[in-house]
């Protein structure tokens, strides 16, 4: 019962409190046996040596309870299931474009659209039915497959 209760008091102790505890036990068993007036001491520490050490072993190595095997296993099993899970599955978010904007969706593509280069470095996209479209600095991968027309002099109003 004493080794249960000190390491009741002492598992979430730190080092030298530990050691600090282990200091009073030991000066404790010490007056226990140097003097025959002290009763309550004979409930505190055990005039056996062997039952003595084995709490002062047991409170140095600090041994915390060890998990339960179910717990672990239980633990072990659900993270590796979800790990395979992800093998299998992917969650992706569903998104359907709405019917009402089908007729004004722009789809730019080299038979529906080509680039004007302007006389500033700019480029100006416009599309075969709607016309200019946006005006844009430099021509990225969205747009490199499109045709390019260079802008002639007498073009310009």
């Amino acid at each position: 019962m004493e080794i249960k209760n000190d390491l009741t008091i002492t598992k979430n102790w730190e080092e030298y409190k530990r050691l600090n505890y282990l200091e009073f036990l030991v000066n404790t068993y010490k007056n226990s046996i140097k003097s025959k007036y002290m009763p309550f001491t004979m409930d505190l520490i055990d005039k056996n040596r062997s039952t003595f050490m084995n709490r002062f072993e047991l409170l140095l190595s600090n041994n915390k309870p060890k998990e339960s095997w179910l717990r672990f296993s239980t633990t072990s099993i659900l993270a590796l299931s979800c790990f395979v899970s992800t093998l299998f599955f992917v969650v992706q978010p569903r998104y359907s474009f709405p019917d009402n904007y089908a007729s004004t969706a722009i789809d730019i593509t080299p038979d529906t659209a080509y680039i004007i280069k302007n006389k500033d470095g700019t480029f100006d996209i416009y599309l075969n039915k709607l016309g200019y479209f946006t005006t844009i600095q430099e021509i990225n991968p969205f747009y490199d497959k499109l045709p390019i027309i260079k802008m002639k002099e007498d073009d310009i109003k």
